[in-house]
Order: structure tokens, then C-alpha cells, then sequence
């Protein structure tokens, strides 16, 4: 492992600006044509639409900004009539994407982004500072948040303007003046990553104008280190991590100028997990199926033994370089052949994931014998279609899918996607050097020593490469 350090740079700014930029400020009123940023609770709305829900990051800044960030939002109309809200990313950085207007567009609390020209006109109502966004229709729909802590913002009705926090803070974007400094993330999150693990740097785009002397950063201490030079608006810092102990990192990039009195900060974080245990550890499986212990995964979750209005439901979980470490039990499921078809069981239910033959539903049955109970696998892509043999008989919706928050269930073949598929290891086998060829990386246990396999080469746990 390379020696770490903790980095001071100093270099002399010789740029200029690019473009115009842009500082973001408070205000109480709002214009047609110009462009806001819409904030609540430190997180700013963002155009990040999943289940109908519209949410909101930290990751922003409120200088230097470009106009085209991800939460930057464009007003157009009148105070009387409403304004639309445009995604000003959407509509300019990368106009390919045609859903870009905020908007209701039904009785329901749906979020969605329209077509441009497509979307719902909105009051903007200030009261102490603060704005209340809703539908510009008598007693319309306002934008609220699902509730404290759980993140994400719905379209909900007058009556529960009490009960859903909706007092958000509106900044505009002014031309900048004067010497600034920023950056266009606030903080960097590396998420979970392991030790021994090859993880990929981050970057920091440092922004600026007006600047008269040197910019500095500084900051960081091993296992965290910077590297860049900022020489020009728009540079970049990249940060890299070479974790050797476990734990949480919470460190400040500190960018500034003290000729001109400006800086800039950016929170890293990350949580440094130990090496993959292959005793514990489910690797992704793309090989034939074969009986096994296995965690079906899909979007971001792996199906639980929970079963809520005839849905198997879900727990989230997030892969490491492949592999989802000690899964709690009722995420595992045996799968093992029984003549043509295959079973799902669950151990720790004692039961089988079943249909109830009838389309878009699910249970849990004793019988692993039972139609319901039978399914047909086939490969597709990297993943598996699991086909049920009662709903096939009866020409109803058969594939087990995950479909959005509805959990999972028999629905049509075209709903969601394939089921991945996570397999227990064990450690030393040549279906771990088999996986170890096709994926990025597979750790495992060899006379007590953790052993890290990458594209068929062989290594230690602090990166040696083992002959």
C-alpha cells in the first residue's frame, strides 16, 4: 500500500471565468424567468422522481453556481395564474431528457416531471419568509413532505397542511459580483467500502471568479488524500480513500483564498467495513441455477418472508463489490430443484414463496408440492425469470417480479426486471474462483487469510499481489 498523506497545495489562480456565474439569495417573492433553488430542512429539491415521490439532497451549493445544476429550477407565469417549475438541468445541461416540469396531474398525491409545456401551474405563497408551493387552483394540492425523516416530497391535499411540512426557503440565482469560491458538491460520500477493497476516487470541481491571490486546500489525513491542481475555473480535486482500519470517516476539504478572504468546504464521508467473510457472504450468481441458499435481489432491495396485501414485501440492501454480507435470515431462500419445476423455501418461515393463482399477488405456503408452489427458472441476461406453474395454467400474470413499492408478486413479464440472484459461498470452492473471473472482486478465506481475487489475479488484504 502506498505511503498516505495529507495534503497542503498552493497554486496561483491564472483563469477566468467561463461563464456567468451565479450566487443563490434569499428572497420572499418570486419573477417569471428567472431561476430558484427550493429549499427545506438543508436539502434542496432535486430532479429525483421514484414512485411518484419527488426528493430533495444536501449535495448542493449556494455560489458559484452555472444555472444548470441539478437543483436549479426555472419559474415561468405570474404571481395570479401560477408558475411552472422547470428542472433548468433537465431543460439545458441535457435537454435529451424530455420530463422536466414539476407536476400533480391527478385526484392522488403523485409527483411526477411532465414534458415541458406539459406540467401543472403552482402558487408560490410566502408567510414569514418561508413558501408554500401548491396547485393554482382553489384548496389545491401542495408540495408536502411524506413525513419527518422519511425523506421525499408528495402532491397532498389542503386538509393536511397541518400534518405535512411544506415551509420551504427560496433562494434566486444573481449574477455573481466580487471574488467567490465554491464547489459544486457540499459533501462526498464513498457510502460503505472495505478494507483490502480497490474503490474508485471521487473528484471535487472547484469553482470561482474574481480571485486576486492563491487558492489552498487542506484538510484531509490518511486514509483520505487529495491530489489536483487548480489552476482554472472548473478543476478538479480528486479524492481517494485507502481504508486499513474499520469504522466511520468524517473529514472537511478545506478550499480557500486568504488574499481575498473566500473559501470553500466539503464534508467526506464514508464507512469503512471489515473484509467479506465468505462464510457469511451471498456473491452475485450468473452461472446455471443450482440448489442453494440465495438472496433474491432487485432495485436496490432482496424479498423478505413479510407478505402485506398479498405482496411478498422487501428490506433494502446494498451489494459490495458484488457480494451482500450476513443477510438476515428472512432474506435467504433455498432453491432447489423438484422435477421440471424449482421450490423457493424459507427456513426461517418453514414455508415456500407461492402464487394465489391470481395475477399480481403472492403468499407463503406450507406445501412445497402445490402448483403454487412450482416455478420454471430461466436465465435472462444476469439475472432470472422465476415463472409460476398455477398462473401459467391459468393464463394469468406468472413472472415473480418486484414491482416498485408493491413488493413482490406474479406480474407480467414486462414489470420491473430480471431477479438477481446472491449465492452463499464457500470460501475455497471453484464456483468462488468461477465468480471471481466474472466479477469484480471476490474475497475469501485461505489458512486463516483473507484472499482478494480481481480479474484472476490473486492479492492480500492491504492490495500485495500474491504469485
Amino acid at each position: 500500500m502506498k505511503k498516505l498523506f495529507s495534503l497542503l497545495a498552493a497554486v496561483l489562480f491564472t483563469g477566468s471565468m467561463s461563464a456567468t456565474m451565479y450566487n443563490a439569495v434569499k428572497v420572499t417573492s418570486v419573477q417569471d424567468g428567472h431561476l430558484y433553488i427550493i429549499e427545506r430542512d438543508g436539502k434542496a429539491l432535486i430532479d429525483s422522481v421514484k414512485n411518484y415521490i419527488i426528493y430533495a439532497s444536501d449535495n448542493y451549493t449556494k455560489v458559484a453556481l452555472q444555472g444548470n445544476e441539478r437543483y436549479v429550477w426555472l419559474f415561468e407565469g405570474n404571481a395570479t395564474e401560477g408558475f411552472t417549475i422547470t428542472n433548468n438541468y433537465r431543460l439545458t445541461a441535457d435537454p435529451t431528457i424530455d420530463h422536466n416540469q414539476l407536476s400533480n396531474q391527478s385526484s392522488s398525491a403523485n409527483v411526477t416531471l411532465a414534458n415541458y409545456g406539459g406540467g401543472d401551474s403552482w402558487w408560490v405563497t410566502f408567510t414569514d419568509d418561508v413558501a408554500l408551493i401548491s396547485l393554482a387552483v382553489t384548496d389545491g394540492r401542495f408540495i408536502g413532505e411524506q413525513s419527518p425523516g422519511v425523506g421525499g416530497y408528495k402532491a397532498y391535499a389542503s386538509s393536511n397542511l397541518g400534518s405535512n411540512g411544506h415551509d420551504f426557503t427560496i433562494y434566486e440565482l444573481q449574477e455573481a459580483t466580487g471574488a467567490y469560491l465554491a464547489t459544486n458538491v457540499s459533501t462526498v460520500d464513498f457510502g460503505n467500502v472495505r478494507i483490502g477493497d480497490e474503490i474508485d476516487p471521487k473528484t471535487v470541481k472547484v469553482l470561482f471568479g474574481g480571485l486576486t491571490g492563491s487558492v489552498t486546500y487542506s484538510g484531509l489525513t490518511a486514509p483520505l488524500s487529495a491530489t489536483g491542481t487548480i489552476e482554472n475555473d472548473g478543476d478538479e480535486i480528486t479524492i481517494n480513500i485507502e481504508p486499513t482500519v474499520s469504522g466511520n470517516i468524517n473529514q472537511t476539504l478545506v478550499i480557500s483564498s486568504a488574499t481575498d478572504g473566500v473559501n470553500a468546504s466539503v464534508t467526506i464521508k464514508a464507512t469503512v467495513l471489515e473484509p467479506v467473510d465468505p462464510s457469511a457472504a451471498f456473491a452475485l450468481y450468473t452461472g446455471d441455477l443450482v440448489e442453494g441458499d440465495y438472496v433474491i435481489y432487485s432495485d436496490g432491495v432482496a424479498m423478505n418472508t413479510t407478505v402485506t396485501s398479498d405482496r411478498l414485501q422487501f428490506t433494502e440492501v446494498t451489494p459490495v463489490n458484488d457480494a451482500i454480507e450476513g443477510p438476515t435470515e428472512d432474506l435467504i431462500w433455498h432453491i432447489a430443484p423438484a422435477g421440471a419445476y424449482w421450490t423457493i423455501f424459507s427456513a426461517a418461515e418453514n414455508k415456500y414463496a407461492a402464487s394465489t393463482g391470481v395475477k399480481n399477488k403472492a403468499q407463503l405456503l406450507a406445501s412445497g408440492t402445490d402448483d403454487k408452489s412450482l416455478w420454471t427458472a430461466t436465465k435472462n441476461g444476469n439475472g432470472f425469470d422465476f415463472t409460476n406453474k398455477a398462473n401459467t395454467t391459468a393464463a394469468v400474470n406468472a413472472v415473480l417480479r418486484k414491482n416498485q413499492g408493491y413488493g413482490f408478486a406474479c406480474y407480467a413479464a414486462t414489470t420491473g426486471g430480471a431477479l438477481s440472484l446472491y449465492k452463499k459461498g464457500n470460501g475455497g470452492t471453484t464456483a468462488l474462483d468461477e465468480a471471481a473471473a466474472a466479477h469484480k472482486a471476490i474475497k475469501r478465506i485461505e489458512n486463516g487469510q483473507i484472499i482478494i481475487i480481481r480479474d484472476g489475479k490473486r492479492f492480500n488484504a492491504i492490495g500485495a499481489r500474491i504469485e
